[in-house]
């Protein structure tokens, strides 16, 4: 529920809107037409001098009263409505603001977020995981592929269209260790900015990408397998399952460098998804959370760097 103070400023508000002076004038107008004495010089109108007056006189400002009380009180009226609506309106919408989500999907039952579907898998934060990448619409497609701190696809994935630094120790932003800076540069950022976040950029609200912590707490409260056809899709990667009976499922969606029309490297075969947090100890890297199946064998799972330059993969997550 939203607090008093948020109610009354929308209350002083709606009076600023009306006019002071407008609402001054209506209790003043009022006041006359009952006769009051309000103190601003305005005088009672005696008895005497009232009775003392023709019939016809009487009868005209009787009327002229009377349709001007009529006036007032429909303002009087119109402006109690108006607010009463006002605040009826900033209470429901202070009710949304608290239930933070969009409802639920009918058709998955899903809880939904800035029209982005989520799971609770009971993880210790509370944190909730999206069911696609950013770019997809169901939990088997790829979505699209960002070089790290950036928030748009391209059609080359290198350093030379990299936002952040020409070259790995040219960086211009996320830097820990002046060997990487342009000129030494450093500012110590080791997590994005919400501006470089694809995330929140691409899908608002409460979104981000994970952190590095996110991804350790994800593999420590789940179990994890690979799947080589993931609900009759074809589409091989790896099943997160929650002990609520919740799953998340990370597609096997390869990744980007150089130029994409040579293809997506390691297609079903392996997953990278960036992290937004920044490998401290080597800054021309972050952290991903990785993925393979190797020689039909057994699965790795683990969290590893990679070069920022890379393509790779977004799961965004919101508290």
């Amino acid at each position: 529920m939203p607090s008093l103070h948020s109610v009354i400023s929308v209350y002083v508000e709606l009076i600023i809107r009306l006019g002071v002076g407008r609402l001054a004038l209506l209790i003043l107008t009022w006041g006359q037409c009952e006769g009051l004495s309000i103190g601003i010089g305005t005088k009672k109108q005696t008895p005497t001098s009232f009775f003392s007056r023709p019939n016809s006189i009487i009868n005209a400002e009787l009327g002229r009263q009377e349709a001007r009380k009529n006036i007032i009180m429909r303002k009087i009226f119109s402006f109690a409505v108006y607010t009463l609506f006002a605040v009826f309106t900033t209470l429901s919408l202070s009710a949304c603001g608290d239930n933070d989500n969009d409802g639920v999907n009918p058709t998955t039952g899903n809880s939904m977020d800035n029209g982005h579907e989520y799971v609770d898998l009971g993880l210790p934060s509370g944190l909730k995981w999206a069911t696609c990448n950013i770019g997809a619409n169901k939990p088997e497609g790829y979505g699209i592929y960002f070089a790290w701190g950036e928030t748009k696809v391209k059609s080359v994935y290198n350093w030379e269209t990299y936002a952040w630094g020409a070259e790995h120790d040219q960086l211009t932003k996320y830097c820990t260790n002046a060997s990487y800076g342009k000129n030494g540069f450093t500012d110590n950022k080791n997590t994005l900015d919400l501006e470089n976040d694809a995330a929140h950029v691409n899908w608002g609200g409460r979104w981000r990408m994970p952190t590095k912590a996110d991804f350790e707490e994800l593999l420590a409260n789940t179990s994890f397998q690979w799947v080589d056809n993931y609900n009759g899709t074809s589409v091989s990667g790896t099943r997160f399952n929650a002990a609520n009976g919740n799953h998340i499922f990370l597609p096997a969606a390869g990744w980007h460098t150089d130029d994409i029309h040579l293809g997506i490297y390691m297609e079903d075969d392996e997953g990278q998804y960036w992290s937004c947090s920044l490998d401290a100890d080597s800054p021309d890297c972050a952290y991903i959370i990785y993925f393979d199946f190797i020689r039909g064998i057994h699965i790795e799972d683990w969290i590893f760097n990679e070069l920022r330059n890379y393509g790779c993969t977004v799961r965004p997550v919101r508290p």
